[in-house]
């Protein structure tokens, strides 16, 4: 079962649910047509009673006088399966229709006047028919009145034969039926499920490298799924780009010094020069490949990222800091919405987010605040570190995020912290920018969008 197509499967479920429905229908219509034709029979036998009744003729003695010529000629010939009888109360007197002459009808109900009963019932040779008595009662009104059961019955052919015509017409058309309506839901099934069917061409046509991305418009259900997917292909194909930039930025990167360690080995440099020449391009190779690894391990926009809780991240990143710089007392605070969470990777979050608030720490005198908000009803997520420190100049704000690049070349920091950031914010399709805090010092604003908003 596990190996049927998703088609299969519907059309089966469908099958099933249709012709239980069907047969419900069908049993539902072949007791109502019963009833009718049950209905119809008494109706019929109803009047039969009445006519013997109007016709009938009662002696002083009570005997049961019929005239010769009944107005119904079926009670003449037994064929014709219609059969009469009326019998006293008291079983003193009994008339019989002539049809009904060789096999009477044996245990009759004896009803009061006005009674009636409908039912099947069988004549004295085992033939079975449908049965309707009624109670009268005949005499003179001054005198003594004689009751008696009129009865009237008829052969069930009659019945089965309708029920059986209506039968075989019922089963025709829900055969037809069902015939119809599976084909159309065949139809149904495939035009609803053509743009699945057309997803998985899409996908081995990705496999086999006859497309990049999956192009053709979907429905609003599976639409973000093949965002997703896309979001996904594009991520891998970036992350693949990437580090393969890395690697060719790496290599160039570490020429310039391998090339002056290289002439410093081969040429006569005193060991006093060497020894702190070596050192310094021991430590600008470190922070290269440091830069460059952290490049690398950018994650970047995913739609597969899950929540992060951003505000207890910038908390624990603000205590570590705080400890780290306790001689400057520094009085820092995270303003966030509480239980805010936004899809990301909680990886670069934490680099980022550990960029900024180490700078602000630094260059901070006592204050520092993290700002977290939620932008465009949770599509984007705002990051404000700011703090009252000496601040940004104006002319160093473009340069600062690029590697290497400080904006006071007297203390260290500014190096790779923020190159590392704005390399994270491009990855995430956001922006960073540079302002001037409420205290006078630097305010550096971050915004990510959430992966799929744009």
């Amino acid at each position: 079962m596990h190996r049927l197509s998703l088609t299969a499967r519907l059309i089966i479920g469908a099958g099933l649910v249709l012709t239980l429905v069907l047969s419900l229908t069908a049993y539902t219509l072949d007791a109502v047509f019963r009833d009718s034709v049950e209905e119809a029979i008494l109706d019929r036998l109803r009047s039969h009673v009445w006519t013997l009744i109007a016709v009938a003729e009662i002696g002083e003695d009570g005997a049961i006088r019929m005239p010769k010529g009944l107005p119904e000629a079926p009670f003449y010939q037994a064929e014709f399966g219609l059969y009469a009888q009326i019998l006293s109360n008291d079983g003193r007197h009994r008339w019989v229709s002539p049809s009904l002459a060789p096999h009477p009808i044996p245990a009759t109900p004896r009803l009061a006047p006005t009674q009636e009963w409908f039912g099947r019932h069988r004549l004295a040779g085992g033939q079975a028919v449908y049965l309707y008595s009624f109670g009268v009662s005949w005499g003179l009104a001054d005198q003594h009145q004689d009751q008696y059961t009129v009865s009237v019955a008829e052969d069930l052919s009659y019945y089965e034969d309708q029920v059986g015509r209506f039968r075989r017409y019922l089963l025709g058309w829900m055969v037809a039926v069902t015939v119809i309506l599976l084909t159309v839901q065949g139809f149904i099934l495939r035009w609803g499920l053509r743009p699945l069917r057309r997803a998985a061409d899409e996908l081995k046509a990705l496999q086999e490298g006859r497309q990049t991305r999956l192009r053709g418009e979907y429905p609003r259900e599976l639409k973000p799924l093949t965002d997703n997917l896309n979001g996904l292909i594009r991520f891998t194909r970036d992350n693949l780009r990437r580090y393969r930039n890395t690697l060719a930025d790496l290599a160039h990167s570490l020429n310039t010094p391998l090339a002056v360690l290289r002439a410093a080995g081969e040429g006569d440099t005193p060991c006093s020069e060497l020894r702190p020449l070596v050192a310094e391009q021991v430590e600008r190779m470190s922070q290269i490949v440091s830069y460059q690894l952290n490049r690398a391990a950018t994650a970047g926009r995913t739609p597969l990222n899950e929540p992060v809780a951003v505000c207890q991240l910038a908390e624990r990143l603000g205590n570590t800091l705080a400890k780290v710089h306790r001689d400057k007392s520094v009085n820092w605070g995270v303003v966030c919405p509480e239980g805010f969470r936004f899809a990301a990777d909680e990886g670069d979050l934490m680099e980022l987010l550990g960029n900024l608030m180490e700078n602000a720490f630094k260059w901070c005198r006592t204050r520092v605040r993290v700002t977290l908000e939620p932008l465009a009803a949770g599509s984007a997520l705002l990051i404000e570190v700011e703090d009252d420190g000496p601040g940004i100049p104006e002319e160093a704000r473009r340069r600062i995020t690029r590697r290497g690049q400080r904006a006071d070349r007297s203390a260290p920091g500014y190096g790779i912290g923020l190159a590392m950031v704005a390399e994270m914010v491009v990855a995430y399709g956001g922006t960073l920018d540079f302002a001037d805090s409420d205290w006078g010092g630097a305010k550096v604003r971050v915004v990510l969008p959430k992966p799929g908003s744009v």
